[in-house]
């Protein structure tokens, strides 16, 4: 029994020190992921991904990058820039993706946290986020989503298969919490 004890103690810590530096390294408010973000803003190209290597070693992956799609006007005339921020991480290359809001003035306003990098839209195209699943392996291809910002969905749905009893995806919420 004894052993079982400090097998389980074992893998408990190297659980806890795997996941911290894990944790600290996604945190959306720090002054390098900001200063990333308002690098690629101030640049206002949307032809250009940036990639920015935070490897502190040689055997796991941390890049980040992230691209400027457009902007999106609400009814209410409120304009909002659109970022999205994929991260491509550890040994298995593992990846995150985030679509991000920012006023005029380059300010934080909001985001999507998205299950995967590869859930990320394509372009803004007439005030709507478009969504294709060509880099999605269990999605149908000829599937897209369109969302429309004609104010800030509270919700987005993202299709992915099409069944005889409906439209199967997920669903993101939108946060203003950094």
């Amino acid at each position: 029994m004894k052993k079982l004890n400090i097998m389980s103690y074992k893998i408990f810590v190297t659980l806890i020190c795997s996941i911290i530096p894990y944790c600290v390294g996604l945190g959306q408010d720090s002054l390098l992921t900001r200063k990333m973000e308002l690098k690629v803003l101030s640049q206002g190209k949307t032809d250009k991904i940036f990639c920015f290597d935070l490897n502190v070693d040689n055997e796991n992956q941390n890049i980040v990058q992230i691209r400027y799609l457009g902007q999106v006007q609400t009814n209410t005339h409120d304009i909002y820039k659109i970022l999205t921020w994929r991260r491509v991480w550890g040994p298995n290359f593992h990846t995150t993706g985030v679509i991000m809001l920012f006023d005029l003035n380059n300010r934080y306003v909001g985001d999507y946290r998205l299950g995967d990098g590869s859930y990320l839209p394509d372009e803004v195209e007439e005030n709507s986020l478009i969504f294709t699943n060509r880099n999605k392996t269990d999605c149908d291809k000829s599937i897209v989503t369109k969302i429309n910002f004609d104010s800030i969905p509270k919700d987005i749905f993202l299709k992915c298969t099409k069944e005889k009893d409906g439209i199967y995806g997920d669903i993101y919420s939108f946060t203003n919490e950094e």
